[in-house]
């Protein structure tokens, strides 16, 4: 079908739209001025009786008659666009899309109790879910787009989250443990900023949302608004290894690190990657440990060179978890907008936007540059932590050494 018989069809419709409402309103006004007249003639009631349920089998015919344009949008537009206009609305490919359809069709249909759903195409629904994250538009716009009421536009958006969460979370999400898959992490990050043995990056960045009924004060951060915190860590492909989702905008980095399940697996000395030299570095919020290195601070008296470039080094390495973060806003740009939702909703709203995120990059479905969003800022709190240990010091003094030492012989070379 070419673009030309398109336009004409979508004009068609248009046109017998206006004509249906058109008459509709007319029958309502009818409807109106009839119950105005105070008659007590019964057979003015009936006819009262019969125009009012002639107004309800027009709204029923609106009904799907919008249903149908909605499906013919879709189906027949949306699922025909070129690759990189299907890609500007719904942010990954057709081929993702149809994918992600074979994934969690079958979980969505398994797992759905609701009869008022079951009209619509599930391929529609999970469009309808995608645009959403894309854009952020109220359910009302959603449900007239997609042919949806809003009440059945929020069953199919929880559907969705609980389906990709349940499938995704485990397998998308998740450190590396192999030595293939830690050695080629490691090689990644020490071909950016030479720091060797660096498993991942961290730090945390603000969701905006509306101010909850209990403890809004404790969700209004230090940037002026009401958020919900994400904490992740990110590899040197800007993917997700680890996110806790949940704290409340005024919580500060560290208090957020010391009580996620990251923390927990890191201290404890049974887990290899913690008891092997391996690290994860952090901004100035987080604590200097063994395991998770953050930049040296100017207490006053300031900074060697060698302090002053293993900083810079640190921050050319650590700079992919605040690209992740704009990857993530750009491609899902409901995070970018106040969430008129939950919090228990918006953190699984986040948490999928998460593996979608993970997802697309493992199939190489990669947002252009254009659409990236600048996520300047993301840290949490810009509070220096003062909690270091002094096994984390020496490390990062060892560490600092030899990127000087490293420096020197180059630059002899």
């Amino acid at each position: 079908m070419n673009n030309e018989t398109q336009i004409q069809i979508i004009i068609l419709i248009i046109i017998i739209i206006l004509i249906k409402h058109f008459e509709f309103e007319q029958s309502l006004f009818a409807s109106y001025s009839t119950e105005q007249e105070e008659e007590e003639d019964s057979n003015v009631l009936f006819l009262n009786l019969l125009n009012l349920q002639l107004n309800r089998e027009e709204i029923t015919n609106l009904k799907k008659l919008n249903r149908l344009i909605s499906q013919y949008w879709f189906n027949e537009i949306c699922l025909n666009m070129q690759d990189f206009e299907f890609k500007r609305h719904f942010r990954l490919t057709r081929s993702t899309f149809e994918w992600l359809c074979c994934e969690i069709v079958p979980l969505l249909r398994r797992n759905s109790h609701e009869p008022g759903i079951i009209g619509l195409a599930w391929e529609q629904k999970i469009g309808a879910s995608l645009w959403f994250l894309a854009t952020g538009e109220c359910f009302r716009s959603i449900g007239e787009r997609f042919g949806m009421g809003e009440s059945t536009v929020s069953y199919a958006l929880r559907q969705f989250f609980d389906v990709i969460i349940a499938k995704f979370l485990a397998a998308k999400i998740i450190f590396p443990n192999t030595e293939l898959e830690i050695n080629g992490i490691m090689s990644g990050f020490k071909g950016i900023g030479k720091i060797p043995n660096v498993i991942g990056a961290i730090d945390g960045s603000h969701i905006p949302i509306k101010a909850p009924h209990l403890f809004p004060v404790d969700y209004f951060n230090r940037k002026g608004f009401y958020s919900i915190v994400l904490q992740a860590v990110v590899d040197y492909k800007k993917k997700f290894l680890d996110i806790c989702v949940g704290w409340p905008g005024s919580t500060h980095d560290s208090r957020i690190l010391t009580n996620s399940s990251l923390y927990n697996e890191f201290t404890n000395s049974q887990n290899n990657l913690a008891t092997n030299s391996k690290y994860i570095l952090g901004d100035g919020g987080y604590p200097n440990l063994n395991w998770l290195i953050v930049p040296y601070k100017d207490i006053g008296r300031g900074l060697t060179h060698q302090q002053t470039y293993f900083n810079l080094k640190h921050s050319q390495t650590r700079i992919k978890v605040e690209q992740a973060f704009g990857l993530l806003k750009g491609r899902w740009r409901c995070l970018l907008h106040t969430l008129e939702v939950s919090c228990e909703i918006v953190s699984h709203i986040i948490t999928t936007c998460c593996i979608l995120h993970n997802i697309c990059e493992e199939r190489c479905d990669f947002l252009p540059p254009e659409d990236q969003y600048n996520d300047t800022g993301a840290d949490v709190n810009g509070e220096a932590n003062t909690n270091e240990t002094l096994e984390g010091n020496v490390i990062r003094n060892t560490i600092c050494d030899f990127l000087w030492n490293q420096r020197n012989v180059n630059m002899r070379n």
